[in-house]
């Protein structure tokens, strides 16, 4: 009979093969990492016998390769279809400018915003803070400064619209 190993114990003795085994399959370190934590989940949801090291190596990356195999088709679907949206909207708003206009019609807009609003975008956009360092430096609540944060984007919108008819 089979030695018996609890799953603990599975998962110590085989998380650097399954890791290295993404690795070879062509997973960057980050990805790697998520896939193999991602393999173990599925592993330790699912019934399993156990029937040897070896056996237990190839069950791991059969999981371990689906993963990996789904990740990528999420991936380039969703990367396909990022891309197709990004150049509809650059072709729109850039025209013939490679965005130049747009730009420079986006430099003018933000002049006209005045008091708070001109002030969270530039701390918001110029100094990447956050809502709520925002509110705090302007005397704000940090869904106040949400609601000014959109309808200042509503505001640069709608100038640049004018601007580049």
């Amino acid at each position: 009979m089979a030695e018996q190993l609890d799953r603990e114990t599975l998962v110590r003795r085989h998380h650097v093969g399954v890791w290295r085994y993404l690795r070879f399959l062509g997973c960057e370190r980050e990805q790697a990492d998520d896939l193999t934590q991602e393999t173990f989940l599925v592993f330790l949801r699912k019934p399993f016998d156990y029937n040897g090291h070896a056996s237990t190596s190839a069950y791991l990356r059969k999981i371990a390769r689906f993963i990996y195999l789904e990740a990528r088709r999420r991936s380039a679907t969703t990367d396909a279809a990022t891309i197709e949206e990004a150049e509809r909207v650059f072709a729109e708003t850039a025209g013939e400018s490679d965005g130049a206009d747009y730009l420079d019609a986006l430099a003018e807009c933000v002049k006209t915003l005045a008091g708070k609003a001109g002030d969270a975008v530039k701390l918001q956009y110029g100094e990447q803070r956050s809502q709520e360092e925002i509110a705090e430096l302007l005397g704000m609540k940090p869904n106040g400064i949400k609601t000014l944060l959109q309808r200042a984007r509503a505001h640069l919108r709608d100038c640049i619209e004018r601007r580049l008819r």
